[in-house]
């Protein structure tokens, strides 16, 4: 099975190439809202990678595999509903492949970590006026010689083997629950477009297509946009107010200042690897998309090894002539003042028309 992954830097049009993608015959698509992130957060498996593998040390192997295990317990919730309802059996089961052994040390063998929990676990006792007590009763239990130190369990693992059993994992979280089995898994924002190679070799079939699109556009969209939507977040935080997400929303997307943006942008641009030569990696533009419809479809499936005859929807999910409005928005922005900013400092960006 083939895993195709659409990336791009935020409202840079890669729900356009997931929907082209959903009228093909053969292509099994998750919900729009549902990013599978495990791979790229912080935390996550490149994160896992690089503590036990690329830059082991005890301390830092045995918190990396902790900190995965916190992650997966947090996005076990929306990952079993929109992708796998054993996620987290299926997680724990990958942990414990990594684990070559276990010491239980008295006191702390990260003392920040450490150290950090104990002092939430006090906040929480004193919050509820129950501090005091516990000192009283760990008093009583030293005194009857019936308290020990609680000790630390660490992990001890070598990292060996971390790509076969992370390809394993994977495999199992995404085909081990298809009843239908498809040609192809469609999935949004697993890479991240700026250097996904090493993602790419947790799979033994998959692709990334970064999507790109004039800068303008991108501001001009999120400005006039009310509904900008944060996976795994906004699934797992139900008790926020609207109004702190919009906040946060617009924060991150860093549009309520267009240096922001611009920097934003810049940054994006500058640790984009455009040059790495991976046959996994297509690079497409949103507006040759529109603009250029057959000659990009043909371009995009001839990469993808897809037959022609299987684009058995065409423009169901996907129209380019309705899209069309949303390439050159910026000419209608009423700031005009901020998109010549935009213009001016991310000139090597923009599209061209000609």
């Amino acid at each position: 099975m083939k895993i195709i992954d659409v990336s791009g830097f935020g409202h840079s049009g890669k729900t356009a190439v997931s929907d082209l993608l959903r009228e093909v015959k053969g292509v099994e698509a998750h919900d729009h809202s549902f990013e599978f992130g495990l791979i790229r957060y912080a935390d996550g498996i490149l994160d896992l990678q690089s503590n036990l593998v690329d830059n082991w040390s005890p301390i830092r192997s045995d918190r990396a595999i902790k900190r995965f295990r916190e992650l997966c317990q947090k996005l076990a919730s929306g990952y079993s509903k929109h992708l796998n309802p054993f996620f987290l059996e299926i997680s724990d089961k990958y942990i414990e492949s990594l684990i070559d052994g276990r010491l239980f040390i008295n006191g702390w063998f990260d003392p920040l970590y450490d150290q950090q929990k104990l002092d939430i676990n006090r906040e929480i006792l004193k919050k509820f006026g129950l501090l005091e007590i516990s000192k009283v009763f760990a008093k009583i239990l030293r005194n009857k010689k019936v308290y020990e130190a609680k000790k630390t369990e660490v992990f001890i693992s070598s990292g060996s083997d971390f790509i076969l059993k992370t390809k394993k994992y994977l495999e199992e979280i995404f085909i081990s629950n298809k009843s239908i089995k498809s040609e192809f898994i469609l999935t949004n924002n697993m890479f991240e477009p700026f250097s996904p190679t090493s993602a790419l070799d947790y799979f033994e079939d998959a692709y990334c297509i970064a999507v790109e699109r004039d800068p303008r556009d991108i501001y001009a969209s999120v400005i006039n946009y009310d509904h900008s939507f944060i996976p795994d977040f906004e699934e797992n935080n139900k008790t926020y107010s609207k109004n702190y997400l919009k906040g946060l929303k617009e924060d991150m997307l860093g549009i309520m200042n267009v240096q922001s943006f611009i920097t934003r942008q810049k940054v994006y641009y500058q640790k984009t690897n455009s040059s790495i030569d991976d046959d996994r990696i297509i690079r497409i533009k949103y507006e040759d998309l529109v603009l250029s419809y057959e000659s990009t479809v043909e371009y995009l499936f001839q990469r993808l090894n897809i037959d022609p005859k299987n684009h058995f929807k065409k423009n169901v999910y996907f129209d380019p002539n309705r899209s069309s409005r949303n390439v050159g928005l910026w000419r209608k922005f009423a700031h005009n003042d901020e998109i010549r900013m935009v213009e001016e400092e991310l000139a090597v960006q923009l599209y061209s028309f000609n």
